[in-house]
């Protein structure tokens, strides 16, 4: 089966490589990413393992971060489907070079999951091919890989898709369980991700009842049997989480960023944004759009346009699935588009938007939603349509002429700017802390930011008080907020009551606790180790 297996793998590792060197050359002495999120995603690799393996614990709730009370990782991208298939490769290689593997093998294992797929709906074997290509190398995925772990493990949407396709064509117990897991493992990267599966699900079964003129209801019942399991084994997997979830949103304990600011501009998937290695020719769109260009850089490009136009023109020949497909594309980016239509980076329109009545459905979507990201949805059906738009240019000779263009304009649209590399730079004070394992919880007020002290604290190992995550509930945020006023009146007897061995300031401030000498200086901070209370 190396058709199947080992030759597209190999294609999308290849232009992997080519559109990210040398980053390969620094496998084992560089981070791929910039200081922030990829550290925090380096810290869900290590709790992942840590917990697991060493804590022997659920690694859901941690007192690592937010000393002494502790905080749920719940509300927290922890990636699990994406860190824990990575724990081998820790223990074997490192913490690094894991970490650059997992994200590599975002990549290709995302474009070969797609290449199934596509393989499945339109039997073009080179078609699949490009599907593959430009759902894995789409400026989406580039444009998140400089940190969000979460965000790039997308091989298991495609491979849920595929097993939903295959249940409503032979409707086999088999088919469900493949797509409940799958499915799970599709939630356990990134919740929204999950959603967006779930909305493509439906989608298609109401598409295919179409087909068969019937409801979408008449099309459940005539799969009940493996739908039962679907819903069995999914609720078996995930329930404990969103029920937890749930009960935590409920109460408002969640902050998140407001969903208009993360919206998708109207022009977003047809401009290349900030992250194309060209992005200088479109500076002056991707400057007005709010948020980030990690968010906004969502382009389909010229290439996969015309691919789909040639499948649209040939739809007689593409068959009924083309059109669900296209449905799904279509969908997904209505909703995409946010709570208000934005052209330009500016509202053209009060008029509320189709995704206002998701907010009116699932309410913590309005704070914590970023309907941006459902431009991956689009991607990938749109990747599925162009599969057979290849199909029908390949047969033919000056098709083939034409399909060659479009494939070296696809090539030049998803060029990425390359991924940013980081070596890390340890303090001198880390290591003093890593000699000192059982030296109690570490309160470090240094200037450092707070997700590159969650990567210092992966070599010392020790808890810290404070710490980023996804989503902070806002009671910890408030219990470690008090602690910090405790910390700032020098109160050094009340802190090592509550567990804190080891204190960290910056060396140009006065010293909190007068009456200690710290154990270590230098220009940048001063450490202080606090006696326990007799």
């Amino acid at each position: 089966m190396w058709r199947f297996g080992a030759l597209p793998a190999g294609l999308y590792l290849a232009f992997f490589v080519l559109y990210t060197y040398p980053r390969i050359t620094q496998l084992f002495s560089h981070f791929w990413g910039g200081e922030g999120d990829a550290q925090l995603s380096l810290w869900n690799l290590w709790w992942a393992d840590y917990s697991l393996t060493h804590l022997h614990q659920s690694p859901w709730f941690t007192h690592y971060l937010h000393f002494p009370h502790g905080t749920t990782l719940v509300t927290h991208s922890l990636c699990l489907s994406g860190t824990v298939p990575g724990i081998p490769l820790v223990h074997l290689l490192g913490l690094t070079p894991a970490y650059n593997l997992l994200l590599l093998g975002s990549f290709v294992g995302s474009g070969l999951t797609t290449f199934w797929l596509a393989w499945r709906v339109t039997r073009s074997y080179p078609g699949a091919l490009l599907a593959g290509f430009i759902f894995a190398f789409s400026n989406y995925h580039f444009a998140h890989a400089e940190g969000h772990l979460d965000l790039i493990t997308l091989q298991w949407m495609p491979l849920f898709l595929l097993c939903w396709v295959a249940l409503l064509q032979r409707s086999t117990v088999w088919w469900g369980a493949g797509a409940a897991l799958s499915l799970t493992a599709v939630f356990f990267s990134d919740y929204y991700y999950a959603l967006y599966a779930a909305l493509a699900a439906l989608i298609l079964t109401g598409a295919e009842a179409l087909r068969r003129r019937s409801s979408i209801m008449g099309a459940l019942r005539r799969h009940w049997k493996p739908l039962t399991v679907f819903a069995l084994t999914a609720f078996a997997a995930m329930g404990p989480i969103l029920v937890s979830y749930w009960r935590i949103a409920r109460t408002g304990a969640i902050p998140g960023h407001g969903s208009r600011a993360w919206s998708l501009d109207a022009l977003g998937l047809f401009i290349p944004g900030g992250h194309w290695r060209f992005a200088a020719l479109t500076r002056g769109f991707w400057e007005q759009l709010p948020g980030n260009p990690h968010e906004k850089s969502v382009h389909l490009g010229l290439a996969v346009l015309a691919l789909a136009s040639v499948a649209v023109a040939q739809r007689r020949r593409s068959g009924n699935a083309l059109g669900r497909w296209l449905l799904l594309a279509g969908v997904a980016a209505v909703f995409a588009l946010g709570p208000r239509l934005q052209v330009w980076g500016r509202i053209v329109a009060e008029v509320p938007m189709p995704y206002s009545v998701a907010i009116a459905a699932v309410p913590f979507l309005g704070t914590g939603g970023t309907p941006v990201r459902l431009a991956i949805l689009v991607t990938l059906a749109m990747a599925i349509a162009a599969a057979w738009g290849a199909q029908h240019l390949l047969a033919s000779r000056r098709g083939r002429w034409v399909f060659g263009g479009l494939l070296a304009l696809l090539l030049v649209e998803y060029w990425p700017q390359n991924v940013p590399a980081t070596m890390p730079a340890v303090p001198p004070y880390v290591a003093v802390l890593a000699a000192d394992p059982g030296g109690g919880a570490v309160l470090d007020l240094s200037r450092y930011g707070d997700t590159t002290k969650m990567y210092f604290q992966t070599i010392y190992r020790r808890p810290l008080l404070g710490g980023f995550i996804s989503r902070v509930p806002i009671p910890v945020r408030t219990q470690t907020e008090a602690i910090l006023q405790r910390a700032a009146s020098g109160d050094a007897d009340g802190l090592a009551a509550l567990g804190v061995g080891s204190v960290v300031v910056p060396a140009d401030q006065p010293s909190p606790f007068p009456a200690l000498v710290p154990i270590y200086r230098d220009r940048q901070v001063m450490l202080f180790t606090l006696a326990p209370p007799q």
